[in-house]
């Protein structure tokens, strides 16, 4: 009797890889539908059925495969912002690349199903991801789309996935989603799992750069928008009670409010009280576009008032009550590095326009003073709104579009601040 050959034939062995694959996408996750199951089973049909030719089943097989593996790695390591080849409606393409955003400043843009109705789906950092086919459909024209907010600067951007293109004899265009290789070949799968031949296609150079194969790129979808420019609004914050609201230079209509990159509000008017807040992001339900965003105000953070200069026997806090009252306190009590030890409670809060004050007495007369922190400004001349930003002595160059007041340089050197007079000094 013949002795039964040892070992395994080619095919079995790729069959059996396949089958192991196919397992552990199970197994990381069944609820996860990106097509790998089905692309497995086809897969494993397809090559059984086409064992003539087993060198293309070989390269099929291992590009299969990596596609595979790099999905598996991806979902053991959990949700990824990075690009990644999958199955959206009844297409396959490279997944936007999320990863070169700032997830503070970014938010997700989505449409209804006529590709119109614009909403601000949320925050990056705090909102999931919109599942795939509610953030775009390319199969049906629906481009995923995010925009990032700066405070007034604000871009819209579209992500392009890798593609290739053929020039069809009737002049029209043929489109084909492919996989980023690391090799000349590029790879792409039908509906079904199978590999499409696309050797006749041509890639863009857009997808090349600096040697690297890219999965797609994100390009601007309108020109920066800054409400300088378009004169439209300007987000501010205005005291209202012991606390804060934001309101712009020129309301219309409602808003949805974003606090901290999550929605709180629809069809709110403005001024709009704030509690407890971090970063404010308002879109105009009558423009339905983003006016901008505002980040806290921390104004008293830069501020250092200096009392070294002024005598301690004759030297007062002044404060005020709720209604306004001014109250001559007490004294004034420096260290011997010239520090006050004493503020009051309460003495100034330049972020909702209370200044710092003081009193002086000597030979019979009296003086009045304010503290001017160091700041910068920046005009708006078609709002007629001029921003003051708190800026520390370290803080020798203005920031962009913004101008520090030469007051703030005395003898070549940088100054924290200054007193001026308040009133004509008055007899007692």
């Amino acid at each position: 009797m013949k002795k039964a050959e040892e070992g395994i034939t080619l095919m079995a062995l790729i069959i059996t890889i396949i089958v192991i694959v196919i397992l552990v996408a199970i197994t990381v996750s069944a609820a996860y539908n990106s097509g790998i199951i089905q692309m497995g089973a086809k897969g494993a049909k397809d090559y059984a059925e086409a064992a003539i030719d087993e060198n293309k089943i070989m390269k099929e097989t291992s590009d299969y495969m990596e596609s595979v593996v790099t999905q598996i790695q991806e979902l053991l390591q959990g949700e990824s912002f990075n690009s990644r080849y999958v199955k959206v409606g009844n297409i396959y393409l490279n997944s936007p690349d999320l990863s070169g955003f700032k997830p503070e400043n970014t938010y997700y843009v989505t449409y209804g199903e006529d590709g119109n109705s614009e909403t601000i789906y949320g925050r990056m950092d705090k909102v999931e991801k919109p599942k795939a086919q509610e953030w775009y459909d390319y199969e049906n024209k629906k481009w995923a789309n995010v925009v990032t907010v700066n405070d007034e600067y604000i871009t819209y951007w579209v992500w392009i996935p890798r593609y290739v293109y053929k020039i069809n004899g009737d002049q029209t265009v043929d489109v084909k989603f492919v996989s980023k290789k690391d090799k000349d070949i590029e790879i792409a799968y039908g509906s079904n799992g199978e590999v499409v031949d696309v050797s006749d296609y041509k890639l863009p150079e857009s997808f090349t750069f600096d040697d690297q194969n890219l999965s797609g790129y994100w390009i601007s979808k309108y020109e920066i928008q800054q409400s300088e420019d378009t004169a439209s609004e300007i987000l501010y914050f205005i005291p209202q009670g012991n606390g804060k609201a934001i309101t712009t230079s020129n309301p219309q209509g409602t808003y949805t409010v974003y606090v901290d990159g999550q929605k709180v509000a629809t069809k709110a008017s403005l001024p709009y009280t704030l509690n407890n807040y971090q970063d404010v992001c308002l879109v105009s339900e009558t423009t339905n576009k983003i006016v901008g965003s505002k980040k806290k105000e921390e104004s008293d953070k830069n501020i250092v008032v200096d009392l070294s200069g002024f005598n301690e026997s004759c030297t007062k806090y002044v404060t005020y009550d709720e209604t306004g009252k001014e109250e001559e306190g007490k004294n004034i009590v420096l260290d011997d590095s010239g520090k006050a030890t004493n503020i009051p409670l309460n003495w100034y809060d330049y972020g909702n326009k209370k200044w710092a004050n003081i009193v002086t007495e000597s030979s019979g007369l009296k003086s009045y003073w304010t503290y001017i922190p160091r700041y910068e400004y920046k005009i708006w001349p078609e709002a007629k709104y001029v921003e003051i930003k708190f800026i520390p002595e370290s803080q020798t160059e203005p920031d962009k579009d913004y101008q520090i007041p030469e007051s703030f340089t005395f003898g070549g050197k940088q100054l924290k601040g200054y007193w001026i007079s308040k009133y004509e000094i008055q007899e007692k």
